[in-house]
């Protein structure tokens, strides 16, 4: 049996919204490593693009 992620898109651009609104004026950096783990970049990035910076 194979493990398998699943990711909310909903719940991924909630919680950055949650985080920008504590840190109130904070920059946030989200990091995504190794290709998101495997769930492709290019799927990811979009999803936090209110990031103030990306690692």
């Amino acid at each position: 049996m194979r493990a398998r992620a699943s990711i909310s898109q909903s719940a991924l651009t909630h919680n950055l919204s949650v985080v920008k609104q504590l840190t109130s004026g904070a920059k946030v950096v989200s990091m995504i490593k190794a290709n998101a783990y495997g769930h492709h970049l290019d799927y990811i990035h979009p999803l936090i693009d209110g990031s103030d910076m990306l690692a």
